[in-house]
């Protein structure tokens, strides 16, 4: 049954919407990422006093994480990039790409939460979209382009 359907979306829409097939894949990947930026941010904010003072270093230190994650699981299954050359050039883009949305996000983040008083995690999630819509065009574009 997931075949027939998986068959009938490849025939159907992936062929006709190929960029469309990639923001799925890279959705996917992108809940992977973010459960381990969640995983990280809370370990650190919960089970170290410290960061729960200072969780913009948590989130910046949990974000790393995923966006080296993220690169790697793009450049393999999402855009299927098996080019060997610029691999050091190609990381820098995707991390400088995940470093402009990370201060989008920590940005956000610091006033949902700082200045009208919203849960961490609900804000750490309504930031999500920030990072993914501009992750995506941008890597797309810059990075894993042919």
């Amino acid at each position: 049954m997931i075949k027939l359907i998986l068959d009938l979306l490849e025939k159907k829409l992936w062929s006709k919407f190929p960029s469309f097939k990639q923001f799925l894949k890279f959705s996917i990947v992108g809940a992977i990422n973010t459960g381990v930026d969640f995983t990280i941010y809370l370990s650190l904010t919960r089970l170290i006093p410290w960061f729960m003072d200072y969780f913009l270093v948590a989130n910046a230190v949990s974000f790393t994480f995923a966006a080296s994650n993220s690169y790697y699981l793009n450049k393999r299954w999402t855009f299927k990039d098996k080019s060997k050359e610029n691999q050091a050039s190609k990381y820098l883009k995707f991390i400088g790409i995940n470093i402009v949305s990370l201060i989008f996000v920590e940005i956000a983040l610091y006033y949902l939460v700082s200045q009208f008083g919203i849960f961490d995690i609900f804000a750490k999630i309504l930031t999500l979209l920030i990072s993914v819509v501009i992750n995506f065009s941008l890597s797309k574009v810059f990075v894993f382009n042919k």
